[in-house]
């Protein structure tokens, strides 16, 4: 049974909470086209553009031939001789990088999407783009 509680349609599992009513046919209809519609890949795609704008930016830096932002170059990054020719610049990147990692980590989970999971789609749809 589908009910109607706090002005969410979800279905009912156990007892029906105190104020729940059971969802019209209409309130059902909306929550299986929504639910069946698929997560909103909106922010996650914002999300993978500023990480690969990041990427670009530490590539063009430090004179990197690839940067695609996994664990194994940003540890190359911080051990580069244009990161130690100009730390506040490498700094001010990697903590770009950081951010945006963990911002398209972030959006990636809400529609769930794990790690390397995400990375993965996010450097294919700039591939596909």
């Amino acid at each position: 049974m589908y009910i109607k509680y706090q002005d969410r349609v979800s279905v009912l599992a156990g007892e029906m909470p105190e104020g729940a009513v059971e969802a019209t046919e209409a309130e059902i209809a909306e929550y299986i086209a929504a639910r069946d519609a698929g997560p909103d890949m909106t922010a996650f795609v914002a999300a993978c553009a500023q990480f690969r704008q990041v990427c670009t930016q530490i590539q063009s830096f430090a004179g990197l031939d690839a940067f695609q932002g996994g664990f194994d170059e940003a540890m190359a990054f911080l051990q580069s001789a244009a990161f130690a020719a100009d730390k506040t610049e490498g700094n001010y990147l990697f903590t770009l990088w950081v951010g945006a990692d963990k911002y398209a980590t972030y959006e990636a989970g809400k529609i769930g999407l794990g790690q390397p999971a995400w990375w993965h789609d996010c450097w294919e749809t700039q591939n596909n783009a």
